[in-house]
Parts: structure tokens; sequence; C-alpha cells
């Protein structure tokens, strides 16, 4: 059954009504039939059989010489009486016989329930004939059983009437299944993100009427999505363009360090060569000038090497950062078993190296029990390392920096605490975010607001999370970064 027009609900139901009604008509006519049927082949006897039968016989019952059993139906009972009510014979027995003389004489013909008596005049006697009116089987062995033939009427109307609701349940069903169908398909296509998808039209009003909802809201979803991807392009190429950028003074900063560092070289050798000269020629007195320049160039050779020790940092991370916008994601994660002990020691120096230039005391709590674990040792580094350069810029000089390492439970945890000011409650909700800098008078002006945000990344890429707090022990900022701990078996 389809649909050829756009109907409605309550059209349709109508609809259902009247094939409810037109079938429990075509039911009756059937029905009929079959038990014209049933009557027709005598397997259902009809109620006023055996009064027919009587009728029949009544003739013959009356004019007998004698009435045997044969000239009464099986199933009726009698009583030849004389004038008197005495019972001469038949197969009445006493009290029976009683009720059927009190009978004839009240003039009543209903002996209770569905029997009833047939009164047949004889000479000088009178045959009184018990008779059932009802239905009744055909076939002896059924009416022996005592099963009702009115109930087997009800229960094959029943059952019939179920066959009919089932047929046309089962049709509209199917016709209303079909149509939702639409609806479940257009919503699926639209949870998948295929935007691109033709909807099916419905039969139904209603139908159609969520189709189309739906296809306003695929049309604003899709274009919705068109935006934030062009958006996206263009944060990426902007990023990328930036990061290309950096690259090209830093490249010229670290030829120039390093030319630095040659050229300090050169000068030392100059300036020993300059003094053993000296030396020879005035026996071993001092030249404080070429002590004072060796002094020089050690703390030049000093500060030159963390340039370009830093200057290399930087491009590594500019390669990470471009690699990143290239991948997106787990693509460039690598994780594998790594040696806590040398973790820490390696996390450890390079703290204390960028702790230095603000003379901040650093001290280091290790409650680490495992003896390896597994993750990227890149990415965890640098996501520690982003919260605590953050620390040290936001931290007093000659202050304080706690790191501690420590396992709880199923978790390894690096925390990090300073004495600074501590976070603010908008940074407690934003400071993950990209490119978020927070409160201007407080923000560092070398801040980019990347940090945390690629330290929550780097972190989420280990199945882990990075949290924020202020601590209650120092009042400055406390951050959690945490990460499954699995161990090699």
């Amino acid at each position: 059954m389809e649909l050829k027009q756009n109907n409605s609900l309550r059209s349709i139901f109508i609809r259902y009504i009247l094939f409810f009604m037109l079938g429990t008509a075509a039911l009756a006519v059937l029905y009929w039939f079959l038990i014209s049927l049933l009557f027709a082949y005598q397997f259902l006897l009809p109620a006023n059989y055996y009064e027919q039968m009587l009728k029949d016989n009544r003739v013959t019952i009356a004019e007998s010489a004698a009435v045997t059993e044969d000239m009464i139906p099986k199933v009726c009972k009698y009583g030849i009486f004389n004038k008197d009510g005495s019972m001469t014979s038949g197969s009445f027995n006493l009290t029976e016989a009683d009720s059927a003389w009190k009978a004839l004489k009240d003039g009543q013909n209903a002996a209770g329930g569905s029997q009833y008596y047939k009164i047949i005049q004889r000479k000088n006697e009178i045959c009184i004939v018990k008779y059932p009116i009802m239905i009744q089987f055909g076939l002896p062995e059924l009416r022996k059983s005592g099963f009702s033939p009115e109930l087997l009427l009800v229960i094959i109307f029943i059952i019939l009437m179920i066959l009919e609701v089932l047929l046309l349940s089962t049709a509209f069903g199917r016709l209303i299944s079909g149509e939702m169908d639409k609806l479940t398909e257009t919503a699926n296509e639209i949870k998948s993100q295929n935007l691109n998808f033709k909807t099916r039209s419905s039969g139904i009003k209603e139908v159609n009427d969520v189709i189309d909802s739906l296809n306003q809201m695929q049309s604003a979803l899709k274009s919705s999505l068109e935006t934030q991807w062009n958006l996206e392009q263009a944060r990426k190429t902007q990023i990328s363009a930036l990061a290309h950028d950096i690259k090209t003074p830093l490249t010229i900063i670290k030829g120039n360090a390093e030319l630095i560092k040659e050229i300090n070289l050169d000068r030392s050798e100059t300036a020993n060569d300059s003094r053993s000269a000296t030396e020879t020629l005035k026996g071993k007195s001092k030249d404080s000038r070429g002590i004072l320049l060796g002094e020089d160039m050690q703390e030049i050779t000093k500060y030159n090497g963390y340039i370009i020790t830093n200057t290399e940092e930087i491009e590594r991370y500019l390669k990470l950062l471009i690699d990143m916008l290239k991948t997106e994601d787990s693509c460039f994660f690598h994780p594998s078993f790594i040696q806590t002990g040398d973790f820490i020691e390696k996390l450890q120096n390079r703290i204390t190296n960028h702790a230095s230039l603000k003379n901040l005391n650093i001290t280091f709590l290790s409650e680490m029990i495992t003896t390896t674990f597994f993750a990227d040792e890149e990415l965890l580094t640098r996501a520690i390392m982003n919260v605590v350069i953050n620390a040290i810029d936001y931290s007093k000089s000659d202050s304080e920096l706690i790191i501690r390492f420590c396992e709880n439970e199923d978790w390894l945890q690096f925390i990090i605490t300073d004495y600074g000011k501590g976070f603010t409650n908008e940074d407690l909700l934003f400071a993950q975010e990209q490119f978020y800098k927070g409160d201007k008078s407080r923000r560092m002006s070398n801040h980019y607001g990347m940090g945390l945000y690629i330290s929550n990344s780097f972190a989420a890429l280990h199945k882990g999370s990075l949290e924020l707090e202020n601590s209650p022990d120092t009042g400055g900022a406390r951050v959690t970064i945490q990460i499954p701990l699995i161990k090699e078996r």
C-alpha cells in the first residue's frame, strides 16, 4: 500500500478506520459462509435440529402401536404416560417423569435451561419428549466431549478478528515505517556529516515537514562547517607562514652566533700567543690586559653557547609546530617505553638551565616508583617545559619553583607549582584555549597564548589531562599534567 499523494496523519488514520470497517464487514461475510459450510456438512447441527426431527416423527410416534427408542432422537429423553399421570415406559427417571407431568398439567413447555418439552397425544396415552434447543456437534464423539459449539464459534470469530487486525496493522505499519525510514536516513546522513546528500520526499505531510526542517538544518550546518573550515585553513596558513617567517631571523641569529664563537676562538688563540711572547721578553710578568681579555672571552663564549642552544631549541619547536599543522593529531604521536630516571634527569637539567636566568631556587620532589613508562618523550617533555617556562616567566626573581614527579594509582603526574600571582578565575576557565593571553596587565609580552594549549593537546594525545588551579600553600599557580601509567611487561 503506497501513498500516491501528500496525506496527513489524520487522513491516514481515517483511511485505516475505513479499511478496518470494510475488513470487518468482509469478515462477517466470511464468518457467515464458514458457519454455513459447517452446518451444510453437519459438522454442526442447528439449534432446532431435534425439534424438527420430532415434528417429522410426530405422526409415527402418535399412531404406532408402541413407542420405541429408535423413534426418539438419541439426545432426547421421553416418557409414555397414562391419563392418570403414571409413566408406563420411557427413558425418564422418576424425578424427570414427575417434572414432565407437572409441566404438562401447568401448561408449560420449558424444562429449564435450553431443554424443552414436546407433547404428543396417543390413543389413551400421552408421550412427553424432552429435547434441547441449542447448537450441537454432528459427531457423537464431539458431543460427548462436553465442548460447547457456541464457544467454538466465538473462538473462530476471535481468530478471524485477530487475523484482520494483524494484516491491517502490518500493512499500515510497513507504510509508516517506510516513511519514517526517510527521516532516519536524513538524520544519519547529517550525523555522519555527509551534507551533500539528497533527501527523499515522503507521502505524509507531517513527515515532509520534518524533512524540510532537516533540510534547512543541513544547509545551515553545511554553511557553518564550510565557514569554520575556511577559518581553520586560514589559521593554519597564518601560523605556518609565521613559523616559516621566524625561521629566517633564527637562521641569521644562529649563523652570527656561530661566527662570534669562531672569532672568539681565534682571538683567544691570538691572545695566548701574544701573552707567551710577552712573557718570553719580560720573563714571567703578567699581562693584565691579556688576562682580562681571556675572562671576557670565557663569558662571551658562555652566553654565546646559551644563544646557540636556545636557538636550536626554538628551531626544533618551530619544526614541531609546522609538523603539527601538517599532521594535526595522533599521526605525529610516537610513544615508546622510557627510562624514568634518565627522563627525570634530562628534565631537571633543562629546567635548571631555564631557571638560572632568574636565579630561581628549584625544588625537585620525586616519588616515582616505576622504572619505565610509556609515552612520547619529545611531546611529553615539551608539554612539561611549556608549563615550566610559564611558571618561570610569572615568578619573581630569587623566588622558588617546586617540581614534583609522582605516581597516583594508574597515573603519572608532573606537578609544577610557583610563587607567582596565580590564576584568575578567567584564566582557570580559558587558559587552555588557543591564543588565550589573559589579563593585559598581567601577561608577558613574549606570550602568545599557545603554551598551555599545546601542553593540553600533548597530554590529550597520551589520553591524559592538564589541570589548572591555585596552590593554597604558595598562593601561586599549580599545573598538573597527568598521563596513564603503562608499565613495560
